[in-house]
């Protein structure tokens, strides 16, 4: 278990290991003191190496040295720097969301694609602010974003977004979208403004929990995390 903390209280990385009950601070640093060292996420890839989401953008812990090698999210954009996702494909690919869209990235160079999310097109985000990113059991990624909830399919590169309709009961609940979760009977959960909604992976099928249901109806409620 690692826990990434605000530079400005604790100023690094911490590993904890459960079974021993121990500690290892990493004080974490890179080149420019410029950067904000703020860990917002930690991810371990498959080949074990330590990728950093930080309010300054994104990086690769070296655990003997404590040094961050930063990853350029590229091309930049005003709020690319903001890590709001990291996570692995089958393919050992990286995906990293952030406020400024969603990037594929070699896991042997590094290099860094920005995935075109076109908000003039209907099959779009809409939004180039995302809030999470899963890949699910079918190899899917899921965004969460305000202006809806977005599936993207790498190998036909196909976006659908995910709206409210206020016309249709069985769509979802609202388009501010939080956090994603997927449990292990193929259900995808949703945090909205407005609850919580999940959707069958394998038909596309979406639900509004409390909507036909013998669980709580939690749609005044906006959820953060599930």
């Amino acid at each position: 278990m690692r826990i990434g903390f605000d530079r400005t209280r604790f100023n690094g990385l911490y590993s904890i290991n459960p079974e021993r009950n121990r500690i290892k601070y990493y004080p974490t640093k890179i080149a420019s003191a410029s950067e904000d060292l703020s860990v917002m996420k930690v991810f371990e890839d498959s080949f074990g190496r330590i990728w950093l989401g930080l309010m300054g953008g994104l990086g690769i812990l070296n655990k003997e040295t404590g040094l961050i090698q930063q990853v350029q999210c590229e091309p930049l954009n005003e709020h690319s720097h903001i890590i709001s996702g990291i996570t692995e494909d089958v393919f050992r690919t990286i995906w990293v969301s952030t406020w400024g869209g969603l990037y594929q990235i070699d896991p042997l160079t590094l290099k860094a694609e920005l995935i075109t999310l076109d908000p003039f097109k209907h099959e779009s985000t809409g939004s180039n602010t995302i809030w999470d990113i899963h890949i699910d059991s079918i190899q899917q990624i899921w965004l969460t974003t305000w202006q809806g909830l977005v599936q993207y399919n790498m190998e036909s590169k196909r976006i659908l977004r995910f709206t409210h309709n206020p016309f249709n009961l069985y769509s979802i609940n609202d388009n501010k979208t939080f956090k994603l979760f997927e449990d292990n009977q193929g259900l995808l959960w949703i945090t909205t403004a407005k609850g919580l909604a999940r959707i069958q992976l394998y038909s596309n099928k979406l639900y509004f929990l409390g909507l036909n249901t013998n669980l709580q109806d939690y749609s005044n409620f906006s959820l953060r995390a599930v």
